[in-house]
């Protein structure tokens, strides 16, 4: 005979894992192929059990080859040997209590006729003159109701059990495996599918679809089960009966009178032994149906969340032996069904809700038992954990000087939050409300200031199960009524009543020394009504440059962010004395003269020519210090009062001229530097040669 197969295995678009597998398989060995003709096989691994994938490929390859080493020629034989081989290879492979498990649909074509064997929910199909017929049954829980006339099989199809199977490989030693035989026609077609393909489409689609072309039906197929969603895997053969052989009939010679009366007499014995086995059947066959019950632990039926109990089937009794339990856990809320295929398991529930346990059990007759049904309730009547972490060590605050109280909220709950928010006790105003979707949230919040006084914020956390925790936080908001305190104010560093200035001034230092109990916002230096300078930040200091002798007095004027202001006072008295020194001229080829204030004596302190300089006396004056432009830089020099052990003090290599102004003390000088747009002014220390922009 002349056949052509076609075949499709294809992932789908919701799983992560194809566990379908298929093999096809023509021997080369012509004695072989007239012995046991050519096999087609699908699997597909039993879906929430492990590495299913791994099952249906283990099945697939054990019955392709241990069909063609069976010692039978007798085809029915022979696939029952291997399909028992590839069960027991499942078994044999389980780890601990984690079986694997799959369903096996296959046929062996010889001799114009099709051998079918199946366990499980894949099928074979005969597709004949373009009507599609189902050849197997079902080993599932739709297919046990389709039997009994419950369901249509459009009903069985879309059923939310469809998935549960009742006989599968993996499962127990025992397999019971059904056989069927099909005589084949020319342009029959044979198709064998896992229910990722007759599960997704209706019957009369796949019909008509298989009315097309026979190279591209397959392809049609998986096109029709991808517009469904392709929710699962997809494995299928085609086998197309192109020509079938002729077979020779068999001439049956005349028989013998004597030969008839054999005939006659064994016919006899026929009936006789046909009636005694329907006798010893009927007595010895187990038409009895288990009895199927449930024990829950624990017994009261009733946990919080997350709550795990055990359901045990081991009471169940049955006169023979209980070979299959199958279980389903439905929410009534929920609507999510789990299904499970042991004597006992444990199921954690995560979800509140009231749930229906089911359990039937399947003897090894096929008999099936009532459906056994409790119920349980979980339930969730915890509270939120709520928890409030002010970023303050103290929950009590000065108006106007933190306009913030932040603080953070932590929330938890053994099932979903549902939202969290902030109010105010005393008016009853809802600030704020965040939304949460998860068992843990968290979230910071910074409650604005606006008033002093006791304010008291409330924060609810609220579960999806109407569950509310509540947590108040108190705040102590207090006006800053306390004025600042100038513990003194200082003239260059000490406590100076009277300051020597050279003939062309001098730049003094005034520094106050504040404390408050929260923050100073600014200080004023004043001279009498004059204001000098105002300063933000710590140190908090001024420099004022002095031209006149005279008396002056300096107000300072402190003041704290709630405004509260305090001022003292003090005077200073500026004396014109010692000496001043200058250039004799400022570009270039200058020398430095040094003139006594009182006799307006002027002496030549050196012989060496400058440029560019502009020389001052240190506040002591025991030296002086001047800066001159050599090798097109300008530098920092210094030399004695006397004239004698210039040095170089600095490395600035400015291109911009540098000024000298008027010495702030023995340790540091102010300078700037020409061509600055902001005019900016910088000190410049003496002992470790450092420079700070003020």
């Amino acid at each position: 005979m002349e056949t052509k197969s076609y075949s499709i295995l294809d992932i789908g678009s919701k799983r992560k894992v194809n566990e379908d597998s298929l093999a096809i398989f023509t021997p080369e060995n012509e004695k072989q192929l007239n012995d046991k003709g050519s096999i087609y096989i699908v699997a597909d691994g039993v879906g929430g059990l492990n590495k299913g994938d791994v099952a249906s490929r283990t099945v697939v390859e054990t019955v392709k080859t241990e069909y063609y080493k069976s010692p039978s020629n007798d085809i029915k034989e022979s696939l029952k040997y291997a399909i028992n081989k590839a069960n027991m290879k499942l078994i044999n492979m389980r780890e601990g209590e984690e079986k694997l498990a799959s369903t096996l649909v296959c046929a062996v074509v010889k001799d114009n006729t099709a051998y079918i064997a199946n366990v499980g929910d894949s099928r074979a199909y005969l597709f004949r003159n373009n009507k599609l017929i189902r050849k197997t049954d079902d080993h599932s829980f739709v297919g046990e109701r389709m039997r009994m006339g419950e369901l249509t099989e459009e009903e069985a199809r879309l059923h939310p059990r469809k998935n549960i199977i009742l006989r599968c490989l993996g499962d127990i030693k025992n397999l019971e495996i059904d056989f069927f035989k099909v005589t084949l026609e020319e342009k029959d077609k044979l198709l064998l599918c896992t229910d990722g393909l007759w599960g997704e489409l209706p019957h009369k689609v796949m019909e008509k679809t298989l009315n097309t072309k026979v190279e591209s039906s397959l392809e049609n197929l998986k096109k029709k089960v991808y517009e469904n969603g392709a929710n699962d895997n997809i494995g299928a053969i085609l086998v197309d009966i192109i020509k079938l052989d002729i077979l020779k009939e068999k001439v049956i010679p005349e028989r013998s009178k004597f030969i008839k009366i054999a005939l006659g007499l064994v016919a006899g014995f026929a009936v006789i032994f046909l009636i005694l086995s329907i006798y010893f059947g009927v007595n010895l066959y187990d038409f009895e149906k288990p009895s199927a019950k449930i024990i829950i632990n624990p017994d009261l039926k009733k946990g919080q969340i997350p709550a795990e109990f055990k359901f045990d089937g081991s009471t169940s009794t049955d006169n023979k032996e209980i070979t299959s339990y199958l279980w389903s856990v439905v929410g009534v809320n929920s609507k999510k069904t789990l299904s499970f295929y042991t004597g006992s398991f444990t199921n954690k529930f995560e979800i509140p809700d009231t749930y229906n346990v089911k359990l039937i059990c399947i003897d090894k007759y096929g008999n099936q038992s009532k459906e056994a049904v409790e119920t349980i309730t979980v339930e969730d009547n915890e509270k939120p954990a709520l928890d409030i972490l002010l970023s303050d060590a103290s929950n009590e605050y000065y108006l106007g000087y933190d306009k913030f109280a932040n603080f953070k909220i932590n929330v938890s709950d053994n099932f979903k939050l549902a939202k969290v928010t902030v109010s105010e006790m005393q008016t009853g105003k809802l600030l704020k409300e965040f939304p949460a979707v998860d068992k843990n949230w968290n979230y910071s919040y910074s409650y604005e200031i606006k008033k002093a006084g006791d304010i008291s914020l409330r924060i609810t956390a609220a579960d999806v199960s109407g569950n509310e925790s509540l947590k108040d936080l108190p705040l102590r908001i207090l006006k800053d009524d306390t004025s600042p305190l100038i513990e003194s104010i200082t003239v260059n560093g000490g406590d100076l009543a009277s300051v020597n200035i050279l003939k062309n001034g001098a730049v003094v230092e005034l520094r106050a020394n504040v404390k408050d109990d929260k923050e100073i916002s600014k200080i004023e230096f004043n001279n009498g009504d004059i204001t000098l300078g105002t300063v933000n930040n710590a140190p908090y200091k001024y420099f004022w440059k002095i031209t006149e002798p005279g008396e002056y007095i300096i107000t300072v004027a402190a003041y704290d962010k709630d405004n509260n202001k305090s001022t003292t006072e003090r005077k200073i008295t500026v004396v014109l004395s010692g000496y001043t020194v200058y250039a004799n001229g400022l570009i270039q080829d200058s020398e430095i003269y040094i003139v006594n204030l009182e006799t307006d004596k002027k002496d030549k302190l050196t012989n060496n020519f400058y440029e560019d300089i502009n020389p001052v006396l240190s506040v002591n004056e025991d030296l002086i210090y001047f800066v001159s432009k050599r090798n097109g830089y300008y530098e920092l020099y210094s030399m004695q009062l006397n004239g004698e052990e210039q040095q170089q003090i600095s490395n600035f290599n400015s291109i911009n001229k540098i000024l000298i102004l008027p010495a702030i003390n023995k340790d540091d000088l102010m300078i700037r530097f020409e061509n600055e747009p902001d005019n900016s002014l910088y000190i410049f220390s003496i002992t470790d040669k450092s420079t700070r922009k003020i």
